[in-house]
């Protein structure tokens, strides 16, 4: 089951609304962030955690100020070495469409 991971330390279990896979529009939806000028940003970028799970973050997080998510950020550490912002969705491969 996949997870949503808010940078408030919150987790959420989740499913897609499908009962399959996660549809664009969904993953777009957890990351969203409107910046201060109220734009909306909801680019998605995906990256591979070490168990294999995908890790699924705004692309445009650290550029529009997104808080700093510290659990995502530890989950990432064990594989890349930088700091994830946002909410983000955490899913296996077999989840996304």
């Amino acid at each position: 089951m996949a997870q949503i991971i808010k940078t408030t330390g919150e987790v959420i279990e989740v499913s897609p609304k499908n009962g399959k896979v996660f549809e664009l529009e969904e993953m777009q939806a957890v990351v969203s962030h409107t910046d201060k000028n109220g734009v909306e940003h909801h680019w998605i970028e995906a990256h591979i955690l070490r168990d294999g799970r995908y890790l699924i973050c705004n692309e445009e997080g650290k550029l529009i100020g997104c808080d700093i998510n510290e659990m995502a950020s530890q989950l990432f550490r064990h594989s890349y070495h930088d700091t994830i912002v946002g909410d983000v969705l955490v899913c296996n491969i077999n989840e996304i469409d």
